[in-house]
Parts: structure tokens; C-alpha cells; sequence
């Protein structure tokens, strides 16, 4: 049977149930989506209306219902980070990134990997990039690209967009003299940033 045939078919059974059941105060509701296809027109899809649970056709082309025929989640749920996206050639794309989101690669269509808060953390090396802003991978700027003196203990830590040092794992070590690339040089006191007598 013809699609065409087939929705005839089930509109008829319709109007055949409303009348049917009318008398028992039912109803009878036509799921369109469940036919083959989702039997939506070409260039749509079938998706669930979030909030409501109705089955819609959308296109394929809308954000707010992902990209291309197979996915029905927002662009911005499939793209981390991301405020404002778009579709193009059927791929979910990033527009704008959230607060405090950044698109460090360039990479428009895995949205705004980074967050800025914690940066990127490269535990072989012990330091972290992106801090704050995207580091310039030829010209780090040290203050978006933490990392410790050679020698130094401790860890270097992106806390909230500043470079810092955590001593959590070398106490009674601290910071005195608050430079995190030197790492947790103080084994004393600390007072108004200078090691005193040692523990």
C-alpha cells in the first residue's frame, strides 16, 4: 500500500473511532509521526515539543531541535558551552559561547570547549593552558598559561580565571610570597608574605 494509501487508511479509521467512542466521552489522537517517516514533509523531521510531549515536524535545518535528520536535541546541549548556535550543512554549529566559555581550537562545530574557570589541564606536562583567555600556543602568556618553576612543589591549579598554586598535597608547604610559578616554597610561617621560622 502507498503511503498516501496508508494515511487514508488511518484518517478514515479515525473519523470511524471519534464516532464510535464519542458516546463513552474517549478520544482517538493520530500519531502522524508514528507512520514511516514520521510523516513529515521533505527536509523535516519528527521530534517530541519539549514541556508538552507533542510530536512535531521541524526542520532539519533548526538549532533549537539539532541539525540533520537524526538528532532532536538542542545544538546548544550537543555543543558544550555554547549560547547561540546555527546549522550549517546539516552540523550543528557555535555562533557565541556562554560566560566564561571559550572556543580556544577554532573548531566551530564542537562549540566552546573550554571553560575559563579551571582552563585545560595537561597532567603529563603539569601545567594548564587557557586560563582566563585562550593561550597563544606560540606565545603563551603566562598569566593564561599556568605552570611551575622547574623544581617547584606542588601544583599548578586555574582557579576561577587566575593562575595559582595548590600545596594541599605538599603541606606544611604554602605559598607565602603568593607567586604560584615558584610553587610552594614556604616550609615556615607566612606572614605579610615572608617565610618565617620553619615548622
Amino acid at each position: 500500500m502507498t503511503r498516501i494509501g496508508e494515511l487514508a487508511r488511518v484518517l478514515a479509521l479515525a473519523v470511524f473511532g471519534v464516532t464510535l467512542w464519542d458516546s463513552y466521552g474517549c478520544s482517538f489522537v493520530v500519531d502522524a509521526a508514528s507512520l514511516g517517516g514520521g510523516g513529515c514533509a521533505s527536509g523535516k523531521k519528527a521530534c517530541v515539543e519539549p514541556g508538552t510531549g507533542k510530536d512535531l515536524c521541524v526542520s532539519q535545518s533548526d538549532p533549537t531541535y539539532g541539525c540533520g535528520a537524526e538528532k532532536c536535541q538542542p545544538c546548544t546541549t550537543l555543543l558544550r558551552g555554547t549560547d547561540k548556535t546555527t546549522c550549517i550543512n546539516n552540523i550543528c554549529t557555535r555562533l557565541t559561547c556562554l560566560t566564561n566559555f571559550l572556543d580556544c581550537d577554532g573548531n566551530a562545530q564542537n562549540g566552546c570547549e573550554v571553560d575559563a574557570r579551571i582552563g585545560t589541564l595537561d597532567p603529563v606536562n603539569r601545567t594548564i593552558k587557557n586560563c582566563g583567555l585562550c593561550t597563544d600556543p606560540l606565545n603563551p602568556d603566562p598569566s593564561t598559561f599556568c605552570r611551575l618553576n622547574a623544581g617547584a612543589t606542588g601544583n599548578p591549579i586555574c582557579d576561577n580565571g587566575h593562575c595559582g598554586v595548590d600545596c594541599s598535597g605538599v603541606l606544611p608547604l604554602n605559598n607565602c610570597n603568593n607567586v604560584s610559578a615558584d610553587g610552594c616554597e614556604c616550609g615556615g610561617t607566612c606572614m605579610n608574605r615572608v617565610c618565617g621560622t620553619a615548622f
